[in-house]
């Protein structure tokens, strides 16, 4: 287990193989993509401490009414220009 409570890969892949050994010639392709999931996960959740912190963002960017007032929150690290029309 690492220090965040997650399952290794390796550890993961063993798990998956105990369960249906029919997936055996299909490991190392398993053990690929299980990899490139950690990847994908570790590039969302740079910044934030998990997942489903990732995941929340729909809370937090966008257009929200908070106490009494509107306001807009957007994510656009490689934009020149953003307009809001309304």
């Amino acid at each position: 287990m690492t220090t965040d409570g997650r399952q290794p890969p390796s550890h993961l892949l063993e798990c998956m193989l105990e369960n249906d050994p029919y997936l055996q010639p299909y490991a190392h392709v398993l053990e690929h993509r299980l990899e490139n999931i950690r990847k994908v996960e570790e590039r969302l959740i740079r910044n934030t401490e998990d997942l489903s912190e990732f995941a929340a963002g729909h809370e937090y960017f966008g257009l929200h009414f908070r106490g009494r007032e509107w306001i807009f929150r957007e994510w656009a690290p490689h934009a020149d220009a953003i307009y809001l029309v309304g």
